[in-house]
């Protein structure tokens, strides 16, 4: 059993590179990515629109740029971009989790 609301270690720093990386935690499906400044970002596998898994894109300026129509997320969820669209809309978001690095991990 494990709490849901809970600080969990769950990669290394050294596997977070300029590609996204997916992974599952406590039946989650997440991505890891770090953006252009250097900041990690955990956010749900998936993008809002069509739900395509955000690792088959890659990390853009601002955030992760998804593979199928570049709608681009900051490390909070927020879209800041959506070339499809024109701009980004609004209530665009994916869900983000808070993280931290600290001894090596995430």
């Amino acid at each position: 059993m494990f709490l849901n609301n809970s600080w969990y270690v769950i990669a290394w720093i050294r596997d977070i590179t300029d590609k996204p990386v997916a992974i599952t935690v406590l039946e989650q499906s997440l991505v890891i990515f770090r953006d252009p400044d250097g900041q990690i970002g955990v956010l749900e596998n998936r993008c809002p629109h069509r739900h395509v898994p955000l690792p088959l894109g890659c990390v853009a300026a601002g955030g992760i740029q998804c593979g199928y129509h570049g709608m681009v997320f900051d490390t909070d969820g927020r879209c800041l971009d959506a070339p499809s669209h024109g701009s980004a809309p609004p209530r665009a978001r994916v869900r983000a989790y808070p993280s931290a690095e600290r001894y090596g991990w995430v």
